[in-house]
C-alpha cells in the first residue's frame, strides 16, 4: 500500500480536529482557559472540569449536571478550563464566580 493514501487521511483527521477545537464556543467566561495563569481569583484551574455547561450557577446548583469524566469514544471528554473555587458558583453558564450566598435565594443549602 502507498503511503500517500496513509498521509491522506492523517491530514484529514488533523484538520478536522483543529477545526473541532477551534469551533469551542466562548461563554465570556474564562471557563476555555488554557492555563492556570487565566483562572480569575475567585476559580481553579482543572485539567478536566472546565467544560462551561457542566459547572454549577445559581440557577441550576440544586440539580443533577449531566456531564462525566470519561475518556476515548464513549462520552464526554475533559475539557481543561477554569472551574469556581469551593463556596463559589457561576452566576450564569460561562459567567463569573460569586460567592455561594449571593445567588439571591436560589439555592437551596
Amino acid at each position: 500500500m502507498s503511503p500517500i493514501p496513509i498521509f491522506a487521511v492523517f491530514l484529514v483527521l488533523g484538520a478536522a480536529a483543529i477545526v473541532n477545537v477551534s469551533s469551542l464556543p466562548n461563554y465570556g467566561g474564562s471557563s476555555w482557559a488554557v492555563s492556570p495563569k487565566d483562572c480569575s481569583r475567585t476559580e481553579v484551574f482543572s485539567r478536566c472540569d472546565g467544560n462551561p455547561s457542566c459547572q454549577k450557577t445559581c440557577d441550576n446548583y440544586n440539580e443533577p449536571i449531566p456531564c462525566t469524566r470519561s475518556s476515548g469514544l464513549e462520552g464526554n471528554m475533559c475539557y481543561p478550563g477554569c472551574v469556581c473555587k469551593p463556596g463559589f458558583v457561576r452566576v450564569a453558564q460561562g459567567d463569573q464566580c460569586i460567592p455561594l450566598d449571593k445567588c439571591e435565594g436560589r439555592v437551596k443549602h
